[in-house]
């Protein structure tokens, strides 16, 4: 059945995933991940087309914010009337703040160039890419903070050769499918298997399924304890619940991948991944993460995992560093009584790993 609005996309997921509304019973879930989960019904709840409208940014999550710049794309894509009070908004009261956004967008982008991984900035101007509403105009690249964190990961993957032909990967925490686009249409024979709330992956199947409506979309009512990811067909894109990520634990994949939610789970939750055949047997492993989720000055996460939890005995590391996207970006926030701009409580670190015995 082709689909032809995102109202109907989001329709369709449902449709296929029987324990839709049900994320809100997991147990041992972060504060932080009960208020997305929780949020997220709420609005499909009030009004179920406005996931349609606008599923990349909304209450907890959003594709990150982009300093003030009058543009017709922009005026377009947030309508007339509320572009221009947010340029005025932001102009007026957020000047700071914009200066040090409009750095860490030419940071990012330098860092990106000096990667090689420019054309790929070139090629998929955030603006055009479905469901944009946050971008920037620099020196004629339109570009967004998330955006560029994903052409980021996809060069890395790259240069490191995670992503061997007919491959499978497994990504955690995959949002709505930014890199999972831009993965598929520079690899298009990967084998793409999502793992998120069900909402996530709703928002995951309206992006993807506009970039790819020809491709195969594995939904999670087809998600069960007897598919083997081995034989999913080239290119397929498929949906796993939190919830039936055992039906996929216990096999080897090609890339098992984490991007920043490891770090804000609970440990056990954390652990039951990590200590998962998926990533305890992967031929590669992706992580960034936060170097201490909860530093003491400033607990960001009610977890108490680190850099030290994702190191296993039976894996070795191939590459680690600092992720250097979005480094030197600063927040006005309240540390310690006081209110001003401020760097994040921890980095990041990026780590790709294989099995100790290769």
């Amino acid at each position: 059945m082709r689909v032809t609005s995102n109202k109907e996309r989001f329709d369709n997921f449902v449709a296929h995933s029987p324990a839709f509304f049900d994320d809100l019973d997991a147990d041992n879930l972060d504060k932080k991940h009960q208020r997305i989960v929780a949020q997220a019904y709420a609005q499909f709840e009030a009004a179920t087309g406005r996931v349609g409208a606008n599923y990349r940014s909304w209450g907890e999550q959003s594709d990150l914010t982009v300093p003030a710049q009058l543009s017709s794309a922009y005026l377009k894509a947030q309508g007339f009337g509320l572009g221009i009070a947010k340029w005025g908004y932001r102009s007026l009261f957020r000047r700071a703040q914009d200066r040090n956004l409009r750095h860490v967008l030419e940071d990012d982008v330098a860092l990106i160039d000096e990667l090689g991984g420019g054309s790929l900035i070139d090629e998929n101007p955030a603006h055009l890419s479905p469901g944009a509403r946050e971008f920037y105009f620099l020196k004629g690249r339109s570009v967004s903070m998330r955006f560029l964190r994903y052409v980021y990961l996809l060069k890395r993957m790259e240069i490191e050769a995670l992503l061997p032909e007919s491959g499978v990967w497994v990504d955690v925490g995959s949002y709505y499918g930014g890199l999972q686009g831009l993965v598929r249409k520079y690899h298009p024979k990967t084998s793409i298997v999502m793992v998120d709330f069900h909402h996530q992956l709703a928002r995951a199947y309206i992006y993807l399924s506009q970039l790819f409506e020809d491709a195969t979309h594995v939904f999670p009512d087809q998600v069960d304890a007897g598919i083997d990811l081995r034989s999913l067909p080239e290119g397929s894109i498929t949906y796993v619940p939190a919830k039936n990520f055992d039906a996929i634990a216990d096999q080897k994949v090609d890339l098992a991948s984490n991007f920043f939610s490891f770090g804000e789970m609970r440990r056990p939750i954390c652990n039951g991944y990590m200590d998962s055949d998926i990533f305890r047997k992967a031929s590669r492993t992706y992580l960034a993460n936060r170097f201490v989720s909860a530093p003491w000055i400033e607990p960001t996460y009610d977890t108490d995992v680190t850099v030290l939890d994702y190191q296993r005995q039976e894996r070795k590391v191939l590459y680690f560093d600092t992720l250097p996207l979005h480094f030197f970006l600063q927040i006005k926030r309240e540390v310690l009584g006081t209110s001003r701009m401020r760097n994040l409580s921890s980095p990041y670190f990026e780590m790709i790993t294989a099995p100790a015995e290769m």
